[in-house]
């Protein structure tokens, strides 16, 4: 309570406010008084009981051991779920390339099938074209993309 009351607290909500969306930093106050005055302690820095754990003075060690047990758990979950967040990011990532990658495969293989003089055509499993090459449209004299899904 003393160390929130002094110019330092001012640096101490600058770093709670300059954390990621992720991080919330667990605060543990130690502080007198009744709940009016501990409540409006925290109102008058801007802070809110859901990243501050009030303590009430004088208490006992186990109480405090124990509030930050809570706290420190509290923050490893924290790194645990931001650690998950860039696995997932890393592996969409990868995924976005190889997609590209695909994409760019594919042209590569449509424009030379449309260069080759005969007529080609993919297939998927239920046999019904997905690809038909230029040369196939000019020899049936149909329109660009109307024999696909037939097969």
């Amino acid at each position: 309570e003393e160390g929130l009351a002094t110019p330092a607290a001012d640096a101490l909500i600058a770093t709670l406010d300059a954390q990621p969306s992720w991080s919330a930093l667990p605060l543990v106050v130690l502080a007198t008084g009744d709940d009016d005055h501990r409540l409006e302690l925290l109102a008058r820095l801007g802070l809110s009981l859901g990243v501050v754990t009030l303590l009430e003075r004088p208490l006992r060690q186990a109480r405090l051991v124990a509030a930050m047990r809570v706290a420190l758990n509290a923050r490893r979950r924290q790194y645990e779920v931001r650690a998950l967040l860039e696995e997932r990011e890393q592996r969409e990532q990868v995924l976005r390339e190889r997609a590209a990658k695909l994409r760019a495969s594919e042209a590569q293989f449509r424009e030379t099938a449309d260069a080759a003089p005969a007529m080609l055509w993919v297939s998927d499993a239920t046999l019904a074209w997905t690809y038909l090459s230029r040369s196939w449209y000019e020899y049936t004299g149909t329109k660009r993309g109307s024999g696909l899904g037939k097969g």
